[in-house]
């Protein structure tokens, strides 16, 4: 049994009434029942994990189309993140953890000691109108 349908079935076992969507290398993928309900929901292929399991899913880059359909169903779904397979968030949550990754990812690239006053300035206008944007999303 690989890891990913331990934790599947881990998951399952708290709370069956969720879809987990885990996120897994550059896709997103469903598992077992779940996929088997959300390949016809999705209109996505049903694919074999192995000779007993299917799955189905969609690369990251589809994310937003895929979430965006997902918001107008009736299923609750939970997003279980690569870097944390054994936990579960809802797609809002791990959305607004991605994007202040991805911030948070960017202060740490800035190369401090060649920024300008005026590029410093800016680069913080940009952060805090992201940061910004993340909370005011939360707040809906």
């Amino acid at each position: 049994m690989s890891k990913l349908y331990k934790n599947y079935i881990s998951l399952k076992v708290q709370d069956c009434s969720k879809f987990y969507l885990f996120k897994n290398g550059f896709f997103y993928i469903f598992l077992d029942e779940d996929a088997r309900i959300m390949s016809k929901l999705l209109d996505l292929k049903l694919g074999n994990l192995n000779s007993t399991i299917v799955k189905c899913g969609f690369p990251e880059t589809s994310l937003t189309k895929y979430l965006s359909i997902l918001k107008t169903s009736n299923y609750d779904i939970s997003i279980v993140p690569s870097e944390n397979i054994l936990s579960a968030t809802s797609p809002e949550e791990y959305i607004s953890f991605s994007k202040f990754k991805q911030i948070a990812t960017e202060l740490v690239g800035l190369d401090i000691d060649n920024l300008s006053i005026s590029e410093a300035f800016d680069t913080l206008i940009k952060l805090q109108k992201e940061a910004i944007s993340i909370i005011d999303e939360k707040e809906i």
